[in-house]
């Protein structure tokens, strides 16, 4: 209760006072997508716990290795994947869910649908009711639409020790003011801050003997990328590409000459492959307005649940647990029906 609502940085405030310590303390807040006069310290407390004890691990194979093994699961479990098929609405009938129809045509009828989609896509564009709930109205004013990504994958013709990097994920900055950094995300300056992941470092079957494969990432709002005009995409695209990489090249030298493959993401990439508004990766700006102090549950019709970064805290581990515990509250739910029939 005492640090429920204050800000990441009033607490590194209280119990420290060298800046470089307070920016090393607090550097995982590009994982929760704000800087720490806006983060709440209920945010950025626990994640610097679950890192400093548990320590923090990447998956052998990558993230696509547990997206198959929970596709595994499923299927073992008697479940029925369909890929490639969007879901174009979800059905109700007198406050209760009924069931889906999909891009395609196909409807699906059930007493319970968990959308992993944007809350704002969810309530706005699949149900098929026409008035919101107030709850719900009042929420979606007060929030705002997170932070996207900008990111450059890169093929190195070097191993991880030729280029000197000690740790596969390394937090870069120019500026130990995370204020500084944060604020590049609005508009296309240099880049003052990126993350650097070297995914070959701990895993080394993920690129051949002697090479790496890096990702570098900043933090920026789709609404920058949005307004660019279509002809000028491409050239500012890579353009941005290079200055990342130079921001990179200032504690990893050589980068932009071992490079035989990359790829670039905007966040409009993001928003193409994800499907959420501005490209968002962590959901709703994680503010004091969003957490558990204030957060309520939205409130739609019986029978429907949501999961993923837009229900509470983004980011890779929290999107599973919200995915977990709709999936026990489904059952929970399920099991308390048949009792009472």
């Amino acid at each position: 209760m005492r640090y429920g609502v204050r800000s990441s940085q009033d607490v590194l405030d209280e119990f420290f006072s060298d800046p470089r310590l307070k920016a090393t303390l607090g550097a995982y807040w590009p994982y929760l997508g704000l800087p720490l006069d806006e983060l709440p310290f209920v945010e950025l407390g626990p994640m610097f716990f679950l890192y400093a004890h548990y320590k923090p691990y990447h998956i052998r194979g990558g993230s696509q290795a547990m997206s198959n093994a929970l596709l595994q699961s499923f299927l073992e479990a008697g479940g029925e994947v369909q890929f490639n098929t969007a879901a174009a609405k979800i059905h109700t009938d007198q406050g209760r869910v009924t069931g889906v129809t999909t891009e395609h045509g196909t409807r699906f009828n059930a007493a319970s649908v968990v959308s992993n989609a944007s809350s704002i896509h969810t309530f706005n564009e699949l149900l098929d009711v026409e008035t919101l709930e107030p709850q719900v109205r009042e929420t979606f004013q007060h929030s705002r639409v997170g932070v996207s990504g900008f990111i450059v994958y890169l093929g190195l013709d070097v191993s991880p020790e030729e280029l000197g990097i000690t740790a596969a994920s390394n937090f870069i900055c120019s500026d130990l003011d995370d204020r500084a950094v944060f604020d590049t995300a609005n508009n296309l300056d240099d880049p003052a801050g990126c993350l650097l992941t070297c995914y070959n470092y701990d895993d080394p079957t993920f690129a051949p003997e002697g090479k790496s494969v890096i990702g570098l990432m900043c933090a920026q709002y789709g609404k920058v990328w949005e307004d660019i005009p279509q002809e000028a995409y491409f050239d500012t695209k890579y353009e941005f590409a290079q200055r990342l990489i130079r921001l990179a090249e200032r504690v990893y030298p050589g980068i932009q000459a071992h490079i035989e493959e990359v790829e670039v993401a905007t966040p409009l990439t993001v928003m193409r492959y994800l499907n959420t508004p501005g490209g968002a990766i962590y959901g709703f700006d994680q503010n004091a307005l969003e957490t558990p102090v204030f957060r309520q549950r939205l409130k739609g019709p019986e029978g429907l649940y949501l999961a993923g970064a837009w229900t509470g805290p983004g980011g890779f581990q929290p999107t599973y647990m919200s995915g977990h515990a709709a999936a026990n509250t489904v059952v929970r739910h399920h099991r308390t029906n048949l009792a009472a029939e």
